[in-house]
């Protein structure tokens, strides 16, 4: 950010103040955190100091969301619906719809959340749509389809996936689907699962360290049962 900043690019800066509050929502499960830190950048980067398509709006209307402040999020996509003309905020933009599904989930707008995070699921970020489709069917209660999407997340290498989505959401999905095999009771899944989550998150930060822990009591009991 240091370096953006110094060499005046405003936007790239606010790419990188946005992934950090993407890893305080979903890593470090902290929504005001996210807000707040991005709300100061934005004081100082305002937006209006950018191009209007230098403008992260989707980026910020779904952190918004993400972060239960769907208020905001609908007034952000409201100034970009406004500035942006129509035929370059199309409908078939990838991260226009991710924006509006997010808008729904937050809303409790379930299925079309999920309608619109399946038409997003195109381009250059296919992993990218697997976060909302993920809190969208857990949110409805289908299990069964949180575990596919996960596993589906899981074993698909795309550029996509390592360069915008693993740095916020691979260990979260580790944890989830260890919890879900768990209360299916398939324990050989489980502790797979919660091997990899504790070996990947092994080293992270303190305040995220009790949530290692539990997943390795839970491998340590898993194991001892299965003798």
């Amino acid at each position: 950010m240091d370096a953006y900043a110094a060499r005046g690019l405003p936007a790239e800066y606010l790419d990188v103040a946005l992934a950090i509050a993407n890893r305080d929502v979903f890593t470090r499960l902290d929504a005001s955190r996210a807000v707040l830190g991005i709300q100061v950048e934005l004081q100082e980067t305002p937006l209006a100091d950018l191009d209007p398509l230098d403008r992260p709006y989707l980026q910020l209307a779904a952190l918004y969301a993400q972060a239960g402040r769907p208020h905001l999020a609908r007034a952000v996509l409201s100034e970009f619906e406004s500035v942006v003309e129509p035929r370059l905020r199309g409908p078939e933009r990838a991260d226009y719809a991710r924006a509006r599904g997010e808008l729904a989930l937050a809303e409790g707008r379930y299925e079309e959340a999920i309608a619109e995070f399946r038409a997003s699921d195109i381009g250059e970020c296919l992993a990218c749509a697997f976060p909302g489709l993920l809190r969208s069917y857990d949110a409805v209660g289908e299990p069964d389809s949180v575990i596919a999407l996960l596993e589906r997340y899981l074993a698909t290498p795309h550029i996509g996936r390592l360069a915008r989505v693993d740095h916020a959401y691979l260990g979260p999905a580790l944890e989830r689907l260890g919890q879900l095999y768990d209360e299916r009771q398939d324990r050989e899944k489980a502790a797979a699962s919660y091997a990899r989550f504790v070996e990947l998150w092994a080293d992270a930060d303190p305040e995220l360290q009790p949530r290692v822990r539990a997943a390795q009591e839970r491998l340590d009991e898993i194991m001892a049962e299965r003798g």
